[in-house]
């Protein structure tokens, strides 16, 4: 997850930077923010330096107040706002830049007179001429785009990070599919039909499940739960113009997802909840259209089983498909190897093979051990912690059962986690946090204090939460990397049955 540093002048955007936090750490980012080091305008300048410094982003808030001007080592009297920004730049930071619309409503008290307002109108310009801004004019309407925009810098560095070997492989492939004009190649692929064959076919069934949990997660962060906050309020005070704003995301979310489920390989069974999608969104344009607060509620209730059960069963079929992919790719590891060693002979009968075709091929081979190896390794540590999961569930719906059964599988299940954050301790944050909460929680229970165990125990399992999130979803990106080899593989399998 993303290590993010949150940036803005204080009293004017209290209430934004708190809802920027807290949908960002519910998605499991790292965030550092002003409330990290005292609650008023005059942070440590050199402290807020270093935090940006140590961030993988920088998100800037920019309203209508230049902000509170350190007077100590700054001689050109910059806001500390200005010169968080500018640190950020210098140290080759990723910055997010969002600036309220100027058409957006706005307290008067809570814009900044004389040259402060001079020089930021000043800083706003270059921001908008050099960084791309984004606009926003309602705190929650800022949440989610923030969230978005880190989700698709996660996104693009991911595939740059994981892409080389996915690259290579399809490179690999491609090549193969080059060096199959010759019969004695063609017919030593043609052996291991079956491979290539079963490999496609888990692919491509993998792919069509992440599309499915990846478009309920954002209908569940981007639709179902800013419209859910509304209705805390008074029905006169819904915001009907933010709900519109929400409904067209709703719009094409569910445009995405029955593209999703017209594909050939998707069982029209596994998408049946989306009729319930296509009947709340109905319901939710009648709601905007009448400002009916009732139907608004009804749209509510049409979506929820969808975005609280489906995403939970579609990720148990996805585990299962990557289970089933984890030995049919060895077994296309092994084809391709039985390949590249044919071709590798001394003696070799394919003098006429195009010398860098063989060589993309043998580097793909190597990439799709590579690749092969990773996924395995993530199956194993998503299958740990699947295990923690599930035994940490099960506790918590027996938190106010007998003391003893309680103690007795905790200890267990502390024996168990501890293998999971052993030796990486001193190198990961996640995994001190782990454990400094782990050996709270053995202390409370070889003290015998109740209370304080249930305390410990629901902030430990909200660390080991965190956690098994972030595997779960490394597995899911790897998944996602793995779609890229299906073209290239269909386009082998299309040589061998020609």
């Amino acid at each position: 997850m993303a290590k993010v540093y949150v940036s803005s002048t204080y009293k004017d955007l209290i209430d934004h930077r708190e809802a920027v936090c807290r949908i960002l750490r519910r998605n499991a980012h790292q965030v550092t923010n002003m409330e990290d080091y005292v609650a008023v305008d005059e942070r440590p300048l050199t402290v807020c330096l270093a935090d940006v410094a140590r961030c993988d982003l920088y998100v800037g808030i920019f309203a209508w107040r230049y902000g509170y001007i350190p007077t100590e080592d700054n001689p050109d009297q910059k806001s500390i706002t200005e010169l968080e920004f500018r640190h950020a730049v210098s140290m080759g930071k990723v910055c997010l830049i969002f600036l309220l619309d100027p058409n957006a409503e706005w307290k008067f008290s809570q814009v900044e007179e004389g040259s402060g307002l001079d020089r930021l109108k000043k800083l706003r310009g270059e921001l908008a001429e050099k960084s791309t801004p984004r606009l926003f004019k309602e705190i929650d309407e800022l949440a989610t785009e923030v969230l978005t925009a880190i989700n698709s810098w996660e996104m693009r560095c991911r595939q740059v990070a994981n892409g080389q070997d996915t690259c290579t492989v399809r490179r690999g492939l491609s090549a193969l599919g080059e060096l199959m004009w010759t019969p004695s190649v063609q017919a030593a692929v043609a052996k291991f039909r079956s491979e290539f064959s079963s490999t496609c076919e888990q692919i491509d069934v993998l792919g069509n499940d992440k599309d499915l949990h990846d478009q309920l997660h954002d209908l569940q962060n981007l639709c179902y739960n800013p419209i859910l906050e509304t209705r805390r309020l008074p029905d006169h005070e819904v915001p009907w113009g933010q709900i519109e704003r929400y409904r067209l995301k709703m719009q094409t979310i569910v445009d995405c997802l029955e593209l999703i489920a017209d594909r050939p390989s998707v069982t029209p069974i596994d998408v049946n909840w989306l009729r319930d999608l296509e009947e709340a969104q109905d319901c939710l344009d009648q709601a905007i259209e009448k400002t009916d607060s009732p139907l608004l509620k009804e749209a509510l209730w049409l979506m929820r089983p969808v975005v609280t059960v489906q995403p939970a069963r579609i990720n148990t079929r996805l585990r299962s498909t990557t289970g089933r992919l984890v030995p049919r790719l060895a077994h296309l590891v092994d084809a391709m190897a039985q390949l590249r060693e044919d071709l590798n002979q001394t003696d070799s009968p394919h003098p006429d093979l195009d010398p860098e075709a063989v060589r993309q091929f043998q580097a793909g081979v190597d990439s799709l051990v590579r690749l092969k190896d990773r996924l395995d390794a993530q199956v194993g540590e998503h299958d740990s912690w699947q295990a923690v999961d599930d035994t940490l569930r099960m506790i918590e719906n027996e938190l106010e059962q007998d003391v003893d059964q309680l103690t007795w599988s905790l200890r267990r299940n502390l024996r168990a986690t501890e293998a999971l954050y052993r030796d990486r301790d001193r190198t990961e944050r996640w995994a001190r946090s782990l454990k400094m909460y782990a050996d709270k929680l053995a202390e409370a229970i070889t003290a015998g204090n109740p209370a304080r165990i249930q305390d410990l125990f629901l902030v430990y399992r909200g660390e080991a939460a965190d956690r098994f999130y972030v595997v779960d979803k490394k597995l899911k990106d790897l998944c996602d990397q793995l779609r890229n080899i299906d073209k290239p593989l269909a386009g082998v399998l299309r040589e061998i049955n020609a």
